[in-house]
């Protein structure tokens, strides 16, 4: 099964595109051997709607929700601001706090979270 991959190429500006590849290598094998432009990214597209990858369509609820979350998270050199939008009434603190140490900050594990605040 084929694969998708976003492409970003630079030469003056970025131009970036999708392309169906069985391989990463691939799809650096095609543009290396076609362009003079400088290979700044390929990625994997792992979930998309567009091309429907591992998408599950949902129902829209129209019920209340907050706005945005933003969240200060701090690694041990590093610190991060997050911000989160369309976050539902049920989460509370604790539940963002669990989910972000599950994160990190430039390849570091974030040990605390500063600040949560709510956005109605």
């Amino acid at each position: 099964m084929t694969k998708i991959f976003h492409v970003t190429l630079t030469q003056g500006r970025a131009d970036t595109f999708y392309i169906e590849a069985n391989t990463k290598s691939d799809v650096l094998t095609f543009l290396s051997s076609v362009s003079t432009a400088v290979i700044s990214n390929i990625k994997e597209v792992v979930f998309s709607k567009e091309y429907d990858i591992n998408y599950i369509p949902q129902t829209i609820e129209n019920n209340t929700s907050h706005k945005s979350v933003k969240a200060i998270a701090l690694s041990k050199t590093y610190s991060k601001i997050f911000e989160f939008f369309n976050i539902k009434d049920s989460v509370t603190n604790q539940d963002i706090i669990k989910q972000l140490k599950q994160l990190m900050i430039f390849n570091e594990p974030i040990i605390d979270i500063a600040s949560i605040t709510f956005y109605k």
